[in-house]
């Protein structure tokens, strides 16, 4: 799900990332084979009285309720993959040093309440995600059905964050959308992250 901003985009950027696509479509399959994710810190989060953890990563800001480390050490891992992905779509750019924040749901009923208290009367559209998650600015916001499919929309929603981010305008929808797409066929092995 798109939000737009008001930042405008240079030529270094457009041209950077027609030559991301290009590697993207020649490269094929890709690959991260740092396997593991390394935790700067811990530490308890609350929101609204719902308890859960704050955990950084290298590039991210993870408030969680999930209560399966295992399944919060994969979607760390693939989200850092991500970005070195992401990274690589758009060489050359000029990276925020601020963490992308990530806020996992254990329950549907906790994504339901944490949207409704953020995104106002706008609730209703993001409350039409029923499976997956949004993006709304720089924050991904969502709650585990499944953890494939946490996976693949944190990996899709992630692009929409990085360009959030480090874009200084949206990209059109459809390209933007696309570019999203490509991240969605996530496999996470013990040797590592791939994305096909």
């Amino acid at each position: 799900m798109l939000i737009t901003s008001t930042r405008t985009c240079d030529i270094s950027q457009a041209y950077g990332l027609i030559v991301g696509c290009a590697i993207l479509w020649a490269g094929g399959c890709a690959s991260d084979t740092q396997s593991g994710v390394k935790y700067e810190h811990q530490n308890g989060w609350q929101w609204q009285g719902i308890v859960g953890r704050q955990l950084h990563t290298e590039h991210y800001s993870l408030h969680t309720t999930l209560s399966d480390q295992g399944v919060v050490d994969r979607l760390a891992q693939v989200m850092e993959a991500a970005y070195r992905q992401y990274v690589r779509l758009v060489p050359g750019i000029h990276r925020s040093p601020r963490k992308l924040p990530l806020f996992v749901f254990q329950t549907y009923d906790q994504w339901v309440e944490y949207t409704q208290a953020t995104t106002g009367k706008d609730s209703s559209a993001y409350l039409s995600v029923l499976n997956g998650g949004y993006t709304i600015g720089d924050r991904f916001v969502c709650w585990v059905s499944n953890e494939h499919d946490v996976r693949t929309t944190a990996a899709h929603e992630g692009w929409h964050q990085f360009v959030s981010v480090h874009f200084k305008m949206r990209l059109p929808p459809t390209i933007e959308e696309g570019l999203a797409c490509t991240f969605e066929n996530v496999l996470v092995r013990p040797e590592g992250v791939f994305f096909d």
